[in-house]
């Protein structure tokens, strides 16, 4: 019986602050270097032997800590919804937030270099514009009912952007669901009578300076009585005032009628006539001003740049806004249930969010998050992703090992599956699991569903190390016999180029 090994080799890099996590070894020539703690790194032996495959690490890597309060540098309880204040080395899923880390040394092509992290979230990102209800103040909220995933200060599809964005959005008061009789209120009635000069012996002049335009002549010669058409003068002017109720709401929803004429005595009785006449026709009258602390002059919702409103990341999930108070319009001052005084405020953003990943690869790099306290599901994922750089799963485009029949998929009796995004889902594509997966060891009859049915293994199951995702269970412990047999016949002179430009080997 002849065996042959293939040697693969890495580099790892870590920042300082996660050193007294990783396992101090010895070189050939004395030095000493850190690495993969022995708990995980046993495992990874073991599970690599079965395809004759050794993994030696080369170089160790350790850099500065990033900065407080820069994107890879995050609290635990942030993550974790808690008051834990421990700080975390976090990754995303494209090295954006790489920091300060230090630069691999060229690598060979049998080499992977990997970046360690406390944790790492996906690039993939589900973007969202909420627009939120508040009836207080102060609004601390979920951003999303899906506990899956994340939203961080930065966004996890750049280095430095800020991810929950206001720029071009606003707040607005929620009017519309005030009770019309508290939102559509009658004026208030005020007219001073003065003497002055009304334009005639018998000539008054009415004016309502702020919404009615030019005074106008009311003519009474009876000392008793104003004339029907006086009366109809009257009422056609208190009426037109209506017209412009945007100065009637920046009069504090009150109209204040100016009416002169002579000083004697009997003009004094007849202005009097004229104003008992003029209240009678508001006392009548069921014309309303729609006037709302949260409607502008207009009588159109207030509204205002997001800006105006603080807003606080308090964890993963949930963030603080406070609506400003203390000013002229101030959504703060008039937010509330639905009322004569108070009414709803929305507010609107764009934010992206992301989910936890135990690790991902591509062109020979690979980001690990680092979980001394589960070695086994850690071991796999690393035998995972350099399971990727091996050629794993062995489905379209990855060229096949000569002398071996090209493995069936899901739909022609396999294991192996790709990702789709949209269907028809056949020919072994599926959506989920970005990238190539083999799905051996889950039951044979979730293969047909477009998610496998949303099938995952629990901690008894035995899966393929290639199954798509791992957890905090020890369930993906082997290749499955067709991966182990593509394994052991790949040629490994190469583990950085993409698969679809390698010949077969």
């Amino acid at each position: 019986i002849i065996q042959t090994w293939r040697k693969l080799t890495y580099q790892i890099r870590y920042p300082n602050m996660m050193q007294a996590r990783l396992t101090q070894r010895a070189r050939q020539d004395g030095t000493n270097y850190h690495d993969i703690p022995d708990g995980i790194k046993n495992l990874v032996i073991q599970r690599l032997g079965a395809v004759f495959v050794e993994y030696e690490n080369r170089r160790s890597l350790s850099f500065a800590d990033p900065a407080v309060g820069s994107p890879s540098r995050i609290t635990k309880g942030f993550m974790e919804l808690s008051a834990d204040a421990t700080d975390q080395y976090v990754m995303d899923g494209s090295q954006n937030w790489i920091g300060a880390a230090t630069v691999f040394d060229a690598p060979t092509t049998r080499e992977i270099t990997i970046t360690l992290c406390d944790r790492a979230y996906s690039s993939r990102t589900k973007a969202l514009a909420p627009t939120l209800v508040c009836t207080a103040p102060t609004l601390e909220t979920n951003i999303d009912t899906d506990a899956k995933y994340m939203y961080f200060v930065k966004t996890p599809a750049a280095a430095d952007q800020v991810n929950l964005v206001i720029a071009g959005y606003e707040w607005e008061a929620d009017v519309a669901g005030v009770p019309a009789v508290d939102k559509n209120k009658k004026p208030s009635f005020a007219c001073s009578s003065v003497a002055g000069n009304g334009g005639g012996p018998m000539s008054y002049m009415l004016s309502e300076p702020a919404a009615g335009g030019p005074a106008i002549a009311i003519e009474c010669d009876d000392w008793d009585d104003v004339p029907d058409t006086e009366k109809a003068k009257l009422k056609t002017y208190y009426e037109a005032c209506f017209t412009n109720a945007r100065a009637i709401r920046q009069a504090g929803n009150a109209l204040h009628f100016q009416l002169t004429g002579a000083a004697d005595d009997d003009s004094i009785l007849r202005r009097s006539n004229i104003r008992r006449e003029l209240e009678k026709i508001h006392t009548e009258s069921a014309l309303t001003v729609l006037i709302h602390p949260g409607l502008d002059d207009d009588g159109a919702p207030r509204r205002g740049p997001m800006s105006d409103v603080t807003i606080t990341h308090v964890n993963g999930r949930k963030k603080k806004f406070v609506l400003p108070t203390g000013g002229a319009n101030k959504p703060g001052d008039f937010v509330g249930a639905a009322s004569a005084t108070k009414c709803p405020v929305k507010i609107s953003f764009s934010i992206a969010g992301t989910y936890s990943i135990n690790g991902n690869a591509g062109s020979g790099a690979q980001i690990l998050v680092l979980k001394d306290t589960l070695p086994g599901p850690c071991a796999s994922t690393i035998c995972h992703e350099l399971g990727h750089s091996m050629g794993m799963s062995a489905m379209s485009p990855s060229p096949v090992p000569p002398g071996l029949t090209a493995p069936l998929h899901v739909d022609n009796g396999g294991w192996y599956y790709r990702d789709k995004n949209a269907g028809p889902y056949d020919n072994g594509f599926r959506n989920l699991h970005a990238g190539p997966h083999c799905a051996h060891g889950m039951p044979a009859v979730k293969k047909p569903d477009s998610k496998f049915s949303n099938w995952s293994p629990g901690a008894t199951d035995d899966v393929c190390i290639m199954w798509g995702s791992g957890g905090s269970d020890d369930n993906r412990k082997n290749y499955c016999p067709t991966c182990t047999d593509v394994l052991k016949a790949r040629e490994l002179t190469d583990v950085r180029t993409a698969w679809n430009n390698r010949v077969a080997g």
